[in-house]
C-alpha cells in the first residue's frame, strides 16, 4: 500500500471512530510496510486534515444540508408508513431548530445589550 493510500485509510477509520490501537492491529492485518511511528505521523496528519477541514466549514450550509436529509429521511419514511422512524428524524430535527433558535437569540442579545458582549480587560 503506497503512503497517500495509507494515510487515506487511517483518516478513514479516525472518521469511524478507530482508535490508535486499533488502526495499528488494522495495519499489522492488512500487512502494511509502515511503522507504528509512521502510522502515528499518519495519524497526526489526519488530525491536522481534519482540524483544517472543521475550520472551513459554512456553518449555515451544513445547517441546510443537515435539515435537507433529515426532511428526506421524513418523508421516506412516512412513504413506508415507518411511524417510529419518522418520529425519530423529526425529534432530531425539532433539537435542531432549537439549537439554531438559541443560537439566533444568543447573537441578538449580544448585539443589543453591550454588558452581554465579551470585553477586553487588561491587567497590570
Amino acid at each position: 500500500m503506497s503512503k497517500t493510500d495509507s494515510a487515506a485509510t487511517v483518516l478513514k477509520l479516525i472518521c469511524r471512530g478507530l482508535d490508535r490501537d486499533t488502526i495499528l492491529a488494522y495495519a499489522a492485518e492488512n500487512h502494511w510496510s509502515e511503522t507504528p511511528k509512521e502510522i502515528d505521523d499518519l495519524m497526526e496528519a489526519a488530525f491536522v486534515d481534519l482540524a483544517k477541514h472543521a475550520a472551513e466549514v459554512d456553518l449555515e450550509v451544513e445547517f441546510g444540508i443537515s435539515i435537507l436529509r433529515l426532511n428526506r429521511l421524513f418523508m421516506d419514511s412516512m412513504k413506508v408508513q415507518d411511524l417510529k422512524t419518522a418520529l425519530a428524524v423529526q425529534k432530531e430535527i425539532n433539537k435542531m431548530l432549537e439549537l439554531k433558535s438559541r443560537a439566533a437569540n444568543r447573537a441578538a442579545n449580544r448585539n443589543n445589550n453591550p454588558s452581554e458582549r465579551q470585553r477586553l480587560s487588561i491587567v497590570k
